[in-house]
């Protein structure tokens, strides 16, 4: 499939996702009260929404083959994910860590639109965000749930800075809103799409946490990027070409990387164009921090 033919089924199935009524209260069949029967629980399912840490929530959940006690996302393999061949009660993730299968996701959203919000609640979020890998939406559980999405219009000209979570990929025009946007911080395993920052021409700091795919133009329009600071110290980004960043980068910009993938980075075809490269020991970067 091609990566716009990808890209358009992408925003199809999270269209659908928002529209069709199948969203579970309950994540996994452990969850459904013993009382509640299968399809009546199906009826009885709405959209749950919930602000937490100032972010605000929705829960999806989608049937797959007609089986109502276990809702599950039919676009997984738009994130990443896998049924493991030898377990298929777990899933293999961007990076191959067996984790086990999960059911529903988390979506955010702008932070008015939880109903409960205040009535000056803003459209969307300002100064710096930091979008978690998961979180808990029900206070009477321990249920925790991953960040796999979100509404781009929940990222606007308010925003400085952000973290995005580790298993929600950064899609094309993801921080299309974003435009005085200075800081991102990237938790994501999978991918950073082409144009993801197309309008981020502000951004000046960027943070890897670990080795997602970094397409073509993802980069492109960001010539005011200072500072490239990758944090694992396991495997490099793998950029597709040059044109991951802007020409002017490679130039101007600081990449500070782990002593243990120096070697690698100087021989790498991409990465060592940069024509400054120091130890990540050394980098006056700042990470950012979960919301208490």
């Amino acid at each position: 499939m091609t990566k716009i033919v990808r890209l358009f089924a992408l925003c199809a199935v999270c269209l659908a996702t928002l529209l069709l009524p199948e969203l579970s209260i309950a994540d996994t069949p452990e969850a459904i009260p013993n009382n509640f029967s299968a399809p009546l629980y199906r009826v009885l399912s709405y959209p749950i929404i919930k602000t937490v840490n100032g972010i605000c929530l929705v829960q999806q959940s989608r049937l797959i083959d007609n089986v109502d006690t276990k809702p599950t996302l039919t676009e997984m393999e738009f994130f990443g994910f896998t049924i493991n061949p030898d377990d298929e009660d777990t899933y293999l993730t961007p990076d191959g860590t067996i984790i086990p299968a999960f059911h529903s996701g988390l979506w955010v959203l702008p932070p008015n639109a939880d109903k409960y919000a205040p009535v000056n609640t803003p459209s969307s979020y300002l100064g710096e965000l930091y979008l978690p890998d998961k979180s808990r939406i029900y206070e009477w559980s321990d249920l925790e749930f991953y960040l796999l999405g979100c509404d781009p219009v929940a990222f606007a000209e308010e925003l400085t800075a952000i973290r995005t979570p580790i298993y929600m990929p950064v899609m094309t025009l993801f921080l299309m809103t974003a435009v005085d946007l200075q800081k991102a911080q990237f938790g994501t395993f999978f991918v950073i799409e082409p144009d993801a920052l197309k309008y981020c021409t502000k951004l000046e700091t960027v943070i890897f946490e670990r080795d997602p795919y970094i397409y073509n133009t993802a980069f492109s329009n960001c010539s005011n990027l200072k500072t490239i600071v990758l944090l694992d110290d396991k495997r490099l980004p793998m950029l597709e070409s040059a044109s991951s960043f802007a020409e002017n980068v490679y130039s101007t910009a600081t990449l500070y990387v782990p002593d243990a993938l120096m070697d690698d980075c100087v021989n790498d075809p991409v990465w060592s164009k940069f024509a400054y490269i120091k130890s990540l020991k050394d980098s006056p970067v700042e990470l950012m921090k979960p919301q208490l």
